[in-house]
C-alpha cells in the first residue's frame, strides 16, 4: 500500500463530507475570534487570548459538529427505518396478492380491484382483533 493511500482518510473531500462540516468549522473560528477578543480586552496579553481563542473555538466547533452529526445520523436512522417498512409492507401486499389469485382463481381481476378486496379484508381482521383485545365489558 502506497503512502499516499494510508492518509487518504486526511483529504480534504474525506473531512468535509458531511454538509455541516464548514458550518461548524465557521462557528468554532467564529466564536474563537470572539472569545479571543474578549480574553484580550480583560487581560492585554496576546499570548493568553491567542490561547483562549483557540481553545474555546476548537471546543464549541467540535460540539456544535457533534450535534449535528447527532441529528444527521437520527435522521438517517429514521429514513432507514421508514423505508424498511415501506418494503416490508410492499412485500406483505405482494404477498397477499398472490395468495388470493392462486386461492380464489383470481387472475382475471386487475390489482384496483384486488387492492380494494385485500383492503376490505385487513379492514375486516383489525375489526375482529380489535373485538377480541377489547375487554368485555358486560363482565365488569
Amino acid at each position: 500500500m502506497a503512502e499516499e493511500d494510508k492518509q487518504s482518510y486526511l483529504d480534504g473531500s474525506n473531512l468535509f463530507r458531511f454538509e455541516f462540516m464548514r458550518s461548524s468549522v465557521q462557528w468554532g473560528v467564529a466564536l474563537g475570534a470572539l472569545m479571543a477578543c474578549h480574553t484580550f480586552s480583560r487581560s492585554r496579553r496576546w499570548g493568553e487570548s491567542i490561547f483562549s481563542g483557540y481553545m474555546w473555538g476548537s471546543t464549541l466547533g467540535i460540539l456544535i459538529f457533534g450535534w449535528n452529526y447527532f441529528k444527521f445520523t437520527q435522521t438517517q436512522s429514521m429514513l432507514r427505518l421508514q423505508t424498511y417498512e415501506r418494503q416490508e409492507t410492499n412485500s406483505r401486499q405482494e404477498y397477499a396478492k398472490r395468495y388470493f389469485r392462486e386461492k380464489f382463481h383470481l387472475e382475471e381481476l386487475d390489482d384496483e380491484k384486488l387492492d380494494i378486496v385485500i383492503e376490505k379484508m385487513e379492514g375486516a381482521w383489525q375489526r375482529i382483533e380489535a373485538e377480541l383485545m377489547a375487554p368485555d365489558e358486560e363482565s365488569q
